[in-house]
């Protein structure tokens, strides 16, 4: 009974312009959160989860990229290799996750599934390799037209002792010759 009078002088008030209606404020709040998407924790219908690590060491991957394929869903991973992907609609998704140094991994997952345990296997990686030029921008090596050589330090330090850059570079690349510098300003 009370609370109805309440109620009653709270309209009245409103309709006179003297304040606002105070118990309408839960009421706007629910409305304001259903209107901004936000849903409670336990509503994780929607969202795939987990933790990306290596195969070999059980280490987590940090950086990892793990998208839906098809869909334009995707996110990386955290520091101890977790990720949250949300918005899915169907349910199975198939998920890719790839990183460098690593093979790609394709894995189904039933959507609301958050305990995730994706295992990379490590793989050699050759990239196309690309030549810094004094140009802005990097070339590949394949495009330029010059002669461009690779020397391997680790392979040279284990024959021979290297005391500097120019002793590993000195006679190991074709056509390159490195001369001490004399010590006077503006020599090369």
């Amino acid at each position: 009974m009370r609370l109805s009078r309440e109620i009653i002088a709270a309209r009245r008030r409103q309709r006179e312009g003297r304040g606002p209606v105070h118990f309408a404020r839960p009421v706007v709040a629910a409305f304001l959160l259903m209107a901004t998407g936000a849903v409670p924790a336990w509503g994780q219908a929607g969202a795939v989860g987990g933790t990306v690590r290596s195969a070999s060491t059980l280490q987590p991957l940090e950086a990892a990229q793990v998208f839906v394929a098809g869909q334009n869903v995707g996110t990386l991973t955290d520091a101890n290799g977790r990720f949250t992907l949300r918005g899915l609609s169907t349910s199975p998704v198939e998920l890719e996750v790839v990183l460098i140094g690593y093979r790609k991994a394709t894995v189904t997952a039933t959507v609301g599934q958050m305990d995730m345990r994706i295992m990379m296997e490590a793989a050699a990686v050759a990239l196309d390799q690309l030549v810094v030029t004094g140009q802005p921008g990097a070339v590949e090596k394949r495009a330029i037209g010059n002669s461009i050589a690779q020397i391997d330090a680790a392979e040279v330090a284990a024959t021979a002792p290297v005391s500097s850059m120019q002793d590993l570079i000195n006679g190991r690349a074709p056509g390159v010759v490195v001369m001490p510098g004399t010590g006077m300003v503006g020599s090369g």
